[in-house]
């Protein structure tokens, strides 16, 4: 009720030609004033949602859409696959603010790295929620798959524990401790993660299925290497990355064995830089061009340029 008392009334104050929600929530209470509030409408999809009893939620949604944007090419075929309605669209990745602004200087960098290996050689980490569909008993699998062929590895896994799968994060923390013992760490939430991934021999996202994949694209901007599972929204982010390996989900097998290649062949070095190619393709500027772009062409309604 609040949202919808807001809406309307900045809708009446500023009398915008279009509104662009990026939440269902938003979305869903735009799409029902949509008659009375009077701008075009457009969703700016940004999750993959497999709960298909929101079906028919999102057809009276998409019967008020003027446009939809994805932030892969992931999430609008899961979205086409139970949505049949014609809307205009564009798939644009999302905007990530570049990590490298972010970093902490060589020195801390340095003393945070050796911090984190406690005595070990190789560095392997995993950055997201502490959450079933992260797929992180999938990384603590791998973890003990390449600890048992090299002790001297590390693992460090940041991220809070989703309230929700409360039991799930302590049975994660449970395996990593009887199996991995200090070789792993859980780090919790951690504000601005970039200088750790920075540091790491290996960042590895074991995901089901993830519809635009942040932390990969920081990992490119970083120069670390990346394994990743497919399919999902991180495979277009990394097909141009040279440091990445693409495996299927729920194996931890192939995941092992990913990293341990990418390790050999990418051995650690304070001096990684970006892979430009694969970066450019994610500048800022440019992303939010193509957005602006896409209003306009919904403004209009002529499908121009």
């Amino acid at each position: 009720g609040a949202l919808a008392r807001v809406l309307s009334d900045q809708c009446q104050s500023w009398k915008p030609e279009l509104v662009c929600a990026n939440t269902l929530t938003t979305d869903a209470v735009a799409a029902f004033l949509k008659r009375t509030i009077g701008p075009k409408l457009v969703y700016a999809v940004m999750v993959i949602r497999h709960d298909r009893r929101l079906t028919p939620l999102l057809r009276l949604i998409y019967r008020q859409l003027d446009g939809v944007m994805y932030n892969s090419r992931y999430t609008q075929d899961s979205y086409h696959a139970i949505l049949s309605y014609q809307v205009p669209e564009l798939v644009n990745f999302s905007t990530v603010e570049d990590p490298r602004d972010k970093l902490y200087d060589a020195a801390a960098r340095s003393g945070l790295r050796n911090a984190l290996l406690s005595s070990g050689k190789r560095l392997v980490g995993f950055v997201g929620r502490i959450h079933p569909e992260k797929g992180v008993m999938d990384f603590l699998q791998m973890a003990e798959m390449l600890y048992r062929g090299d002790s001297s590895i590390r693992f460090v896994l940041i991220g809070a524990k989703d309230k929700k799968f409360q039991r799930y994060g302590d049975d994660a923390e449970n395996f990593a401790r009887e199996r991995l013992g200090h070789a792993a760490t859980f780090l919790g939430h951690v504000d601005n993660p970039a200088s750790h991934i920075a540091v790491m021999d290996c960042l590895v996202n074991p995901t089901y299925g993830e519809g635009f994949g942040r932390v990969a694209l920081e990992a490119v901007y970083l120069g670390t290497p990346i394994v990743a599972t497919e399919p999902g929204g991180m495979t277009e982010i990394l097909a141009g990355y040279s440091k990445a390996r693409m495996v299927p989900w729920h194996r931890p097998d192939l995941m092992a064995n990913a990293v341990g290649e990418l390790m050999s062949s990418n051995p650690y070095s304070e001096a990684r830089g970006a892979d430009a190619k694969a970066a450019a393709q994610f500048d800022h500027a440019t992303l939010v061009d193509k957005e602006l772009a896409f209003f306009r062409r919904v403004i209009r309604g002529d499908g121009k340029d």
